[in-house]
């Protein structure tokens, strides 16, 4: 970590891997007009991002696609097993829960992944890096 005196931008941030020294952190650049729908949510090594991909512009009326990605919480490097689709709709927030991860999502959940009704259910694979401090907690700066 590191004393700052102003928040920065993006452009004091990499999109490629590790941080140095005169970054601040790491950002994803998304394609498609791709949207994150809701806050991040950090567990271990990773952070989870539900994102939206609108249907394409030929088909403006049909519902789009959800998405959990997850990218490495040091780096921003993408988890094995990522992005998964969860649906179609708009995923909520992933609320993490003895190990599990939920996630709702406003339309029909992808029939291959547990899930209820429009609540889906994920095991977190995510990893304790040794006894290091672990992050508990995840800032977005817009």
């Amino acid at each position: 970590y590191a004393n700052i005196s102003s928040a920065g931008t993006y452009s004091n941030c990499s999109s490629s891997g590790c941080p140095n020294s005169s970054q601040m952190g790491w950002y994803v650049d998304l394609d498609k007009a791709k949207k994150v729908t809701a806050k991040a949510t950090i567990d271990k090594d990773r952070v989870y991002f539900s994102i939206y991909e609108p249907s394409s512009p030929s088909t403006p009326c049909t519902t789009g696609t959800a998405f959990l990605h997850a990218y490495d919480s040091k780096c921003g490097g993408v988890m094995t097993n990522f992005p998964v689709n969860l649906g179609k709709g708009v995923a909520g927030e992933v609320v993490l829960s003895g190990g599990r991860l939920y996630i709702g999502i406003s339309g029909d959940a992808n029939k291959s992944l547990a899930s209820k009704d429009n609540l889906i259910t994920l095991k977190s694979e995510a990893k304790a890096s040794s006894a290091a401090v672990q992050l508990e907690s995840w800032k977005e700066n817009y």
